[in-house]
């Protein structure tokens, strides 16, 4: 991963915003983004921003737009929408024979990601310097919705689909 944050720069890519976070910086209680009597936290503003500007720079599979919406009935108001573009224009995904298939580099991984699909290198307030292995926010290039995101822990590990190595 650090090889390709490297490799970005030296193409005049930016390397992925350091937000270094507190508590303060999220909505603990879940609202829409587009709720008018919930303003965004610092956190949703810098993804939001990272994630238009990826979507106008033409980084995803497809360009995401108004979809069939619903609310559906119940205490959770749980919402249904139907993303077309989804099932039709997403990476065929891999087949998946074991959850202890041992980790091969030349398929997908995160560590293969390009620079500019990286959003965030998240560091909480108060530690010293970079953490030794980023938790970073990437762009899901075949998004659900509106900034829709992947969260990588210590993606340089690069751990098997089980989590652990034998």
């Amino acid at each position: 991963m650090a090889a390709a944050l490297a490799a970005g720069e030296e193409r005049g890519e930016p390397s992925p915003e350091e937000f270094v976070y507190g508590e303060e910086d999220f909505v603990l209680q879940p609202a829409g983004w587009d709720d008018p009597d919930s303003a965004p936290s610092r956190f949703d503003r810098a993804l939001l921003a990272g994630w238009s500007d990826r979507m106008e720079r033409g980084l995803f599979r497809y360009r995401l737009g108004p979809m069939p919406t619903r609310v559906l009935p119940g205490p959770v108001r749980l919402v249904a929408q139907l993303n077309g573009q989804r099932s039709a224009e997403r990476r065929p995904p891999q087949p998946v024979r074991s959850l202890r298939d041992p980790f091969d580099p030349d398929s997908f991984n995160f560590t293969r990601l390009r620079p500019a699909e990286l959003l965030l290198r998240l560091r909480r307030a108060g530690s010293q310097g970079p953490p030794p292995d980023p938790l970073l926010v990437a762009i899901n290039a075949s998004p659900l919705e509106r900034g829709h995101v992947l969260l990588l822990p210590e993606p340089a590990r690069r751990l098997e689909r089980g989590g652990h190595r034998e």
